[in-house]
């Protein structure tokens, strides 16, 4: 048979205080583990998001100090690359003039000689001596049929006391 227990005693009311005491033994330390492991959790993941932010800042600067370091650099290069244009200008508008005088040069009959060629700021001036005066109309013929030029005028051919012709001819560019 079994064991059959009766009490007869009545039960006791349970008071505000009693359940509340017993809520606390029984729940409230699950609340507090809970809200420990948030706080933990929080608590690293706060040094996790302050390591992050110390790393950009470590970054950050890193980036300043390579820019500090290579401005120089890049202002050095752009007076080098302004340098490099100006020459570049330069080499190119002593081209146009080293090709203007070689074009003139291989335009000189071969019994003519210059003895006297000035560059004026448009103009070419050539004084020379020749044998014969077609010398000087055909160097002018040649010079106005590349169209290289504004303008070509003689200047004046005059026969001297050897049986030559000095001229000027004057060469606008």
């Amino acid at each position: 048979m079994k064991d059959i227990r009766i009490n007869l005693l009545p039960k006791k009311k349970k008071r505000l205080i009693d359940k509340l005491l017993y809520f606390g033994l029984h729940y409230f330390r699950y609340i507090i583990v809970i809200t420990q492991i948030a706080v933990i959790s929080v608590f690293f993941f706060r040094f996790y998001i302050d390591q992050q932010i110390i790393d950009y800042k470590e970054a950050f600067s890193q980036k300043q100090q390579i820019l500090s370091i290579t401005f120089p650099l890049i202002a050095e290069a752009e007076e080098l690359s302004i340098k490099t244009k100006h020459i570049r200008e330069l080499i190119d508008s002593q081209n146009k003039y080293v090709e203007i005088l070689s074009y003139i040069f291989t335009n000189i009959p071969a019994d003519m000689t210059i003895s006297s060629f000035e560059w004026g700021e448009d103009k070419i001036y050539i004084k020379g001596q020749s044998i014969t005066s077609g010398s000087v109309q055909s160097m002018k013929a040649r010079l106005t049929q590349s169209k290289r030029f504004k303008e070509i005028v003689i200047e004046n051919v005059i026969r001297n006391i050897d049986s030559q012709f000095d001229f000027s001819i004057i060469v606008t560019i």
